[in-house]
């Protein structure tokens, strides 16, 4: 009985979901700055993709000025959302986009992407994504 058990365990554990991993190690490092806004560039008017007003839950369509390669897939264009993330794929027009368990996974409604700012931002009269 308790061999089946531990057998029974050991498929169950070999089942169960993986973490994502990047294909190519990544280095993440930082340095001490002073803070400067983007004062010029070129400001994007984000465009909703749901219920809300495009500066809470909205995104802007960027042509890339060279292939980047997201899971060993090369990209040349990127969707700038409002609420601090970058997409490679368009905004999903049904509900409100969360933060995916696995990444990437076609599964989620959102799966190309990077967030490290995913907050729920909403943006005042004064905001802008803005490339520069």
């Amino acid at each position: 009985m308790a061999r089946a058990l531990l057998v029974a365990a050991g498929l169950l554990a070999l089942l169960a979901p993986r973490h994502a991993s990047a294909q190519t190690p990544y280095i993440i490092g930082h340095s001490v700055g002073t803070w400067a806004p983007i004062s010029g560039g070129v400001a994007h008017p984000p465009v909703a993709y749901g219920v809300f007003p495009a500066l809470d839950e909205g995104a802007v369509e960027l042509p890339l000025p060279f292939p980047f390669s997201w899971y060993g897939e090369p990209q040349t264009t990127a969707w700038a959302y409002t609420n601090g993330f970058l997409g490679f794929l368009p905004p999903n027009t049904v509900g409100i986009l969360r933060p995916p368990r696995t990444v990437p996974s076609p599964a989620n409604p959102m799966h190309a992407f990077i967030g490290a700012l995913w907050l729920d931002l909403n943006g005042g009269a004064t905001a802008a994504i803005r490339t520069e």
